[in-house]
């Protein structure tokens, strides 16, 4: 037996309902490349979501490369709030990637349901999403595709970054490759020349951090079909819109995040150390702490 589906792209495919130790028992998502099933292990009961992949496409595609690095870098490390891949399948024209079932949606869902957002602990998530950064980045790699849609929630609301298909190690020159999601890329990754891959992620996580705390992204939106290229405007020449219902003190991490230039951008190690720093056992003072932090005076500091 089958599952017949299509992709978003358009891209028909017959996928086995049995494979290996497994039985799929529902499709989770339809990504651009792939389709999503959710499948349970015939030996120790588990259920796992299973990211299938046509062969045939994504070598028409010419991403073949995308496909096997994420599964070599995925089973290259490990860290509990970066998902986990149990094995690889391949079938006649699959590849079957059988990871971690994340039950509690992705952060793009979340932000949609204002209930869910409401609830959400967004301190939590920053440190979940940073402490991955951070594993990734003192392993040499970037992950390159930082967004809502790539942070999944396991059944206890802990944040796991996934989707590792762009991620490059410390400096890459640019090509003609299509770099991650144009609402996350950097100024410089828009330009075709050497850059630091790791500055990128900060700048995708400067976004996130406005869209996790504000709901918006820091750019003006026309909602009339041109808005590609008036956001590459917007992000090529560094103009940015923080929305004024942010905490000043959030706002200038942001600020940081998203510099223009690169080097002027934290560390990931450092934004780590800055929520550290700050951290009290009352996390609704947090805010009230950050008053008398000068983040300019410690963004500096050399840890």
């Amino acid at each position: 037996m089958f599952i017949y589906e299509t992709t978003e792209n358009g891209y028909q495919m017959a996928i086995p309902t049995e494979f290996g130790n497994y039985k799929a028992t529902a499709v989770l998502n339809r990504g651009s490349t792939c389709i999503v099933l959710l499948a349970q292990n015939s030996i120790n009961y588990k259920t796992y979501a299973v990211k299938a992949i046509s062969k045939e496409y994504i070598q028409i595609a010419g991403i073949e490369h995308r496909i096997k690095n994420e599964i070599k870098i995925l089973n290259s490390i490990s860290h509990p709030n970066i998902i986990h891949i149990e094995e690889v399948l391949e079938l006649d024209g699959l590849y079957l990637i059988v990871m971690e079932y994340c039950p509690n949606g992705d952060l793009y869902q979340i932000l949609g349901d204002p209930n869910q957002y409401a609830k959400m602990d967004k301190f939590k998530i920053v440190q979940d999403i940073l402490n991955a950064l951070h594993h990734l980045h003192s392993n040499g790699i970037a992950h390159g595709d930082i967004k809502a849609e790539n942070i999944v929630f396991d059944e206890n609301y802990n944040a796991k970054l996934t989707d590792f298909g762009y991620s490059k190690t410390s400096f890459v020159a640019g090509d003609n490759e299509k770099v991650g999601s144009i609402y996350y890329v950097s100024p410089e990754m828009l330009h075709h020349g050497i850059y630091d891959t790791m500055k990128a992620d900060t700048w995708a996580f400067g976004i996130l951090l406005c869209l996790l705390f504000s709901g918006q992204f820091p750019f003006q939106i026309l909602n009339d079909g041109n808005d590609g290229e008036f956001l590459i405007s917007q992000i090529s020449n560094g103009y940015t819109f923080l929305p004024k219902e942010l905490n000043p003190i959030i706002k200038c991490i942001i600020r940081k995040c998203i510099s223009n230039r690169a080097e002027n951008r934290p560390s990931i190690e450092q934004l780590i150390n800055f929520f550290k720093e700050w951290k009290c056992e009352n996390k609704n003072n947090l805010i009230d702490m950050f008053k008398s932090v000068s983040l300019e005076n410690f963004f500096v500091r050399k840890y």
